[in-house]
């Protein structure tokens, strides 16, 4: 598992529902820098799992 970090509130309320995807960022420092709202919504560590590479045939959709 590699571990990543977020914003607090991307997590709750983006994750799930963002058609245009969230940033993970490599390290807090990183997201202090990127994302300086995290003095006021808060940060989080997050795991990232591999769970699948995906087809070129599965790539070719756009659909959201």
């Amino acid at each position: 598992m590699t571990s990543a970090y977020m914003c607090k509130t991307d997590y709750d309320h983006e994750l799930s529902d963002a058609s245009d995807g969230v940033k993970l960022y490599p390290s807090l420092k990183c997201l202090q820098y990127y994302q300086p709202c995290v003095a006021q919504c808060g940060a989080i560590k997050v795991g990232v799992v591999f769970l699948k590479q995906l087809s070129s045939e599965n790539l070719g959709s756009r659909h959201v």
